[in-house]
């Protein structure tokens, strides 16, 4: 890996935010030694409105960040993490 890889760079600056993230995936793999042909990269984010705005603030030199909305990721996120909201007996 090289200082130059874009991955690095953006892992560097959720790092620099204290963004709580796990990598997954391909780029795990491929961070770890392996070859892997893949391009899109895998994020776990901590639920919460503190790390979002951490995120918010890692992506900040994207133009599109301007246009997270954190609430919106903390109820995907919740949904998610609930699979018994609609259809469970209470």
């Amino acid at each position: 890996m090289n200082e130059g890889d874009p991955l690095l760079r953006l892992l560097a600056r959720f790092r620099e935010e204290g963004v709580e993230y796990v990598l997954v995936g391909g780029q795990a793999v491929r961070l770890n030694g392996f070859l892997r042909a893949t391009e899109d990269v895998g994020v776990l984010l901590r639920p919460t409105r503190e790390n979002g705005e951490r995120v918010k603030h890692a992506l900040h030199f994207l133009a599109s960040a301007r246009d997270l909305i954190v609430d919106l990721l903390l109820r995907r996120t919740a949904k998610r993490m609930n699979p018994c909201s609609r259809s469970c007996p209470s």
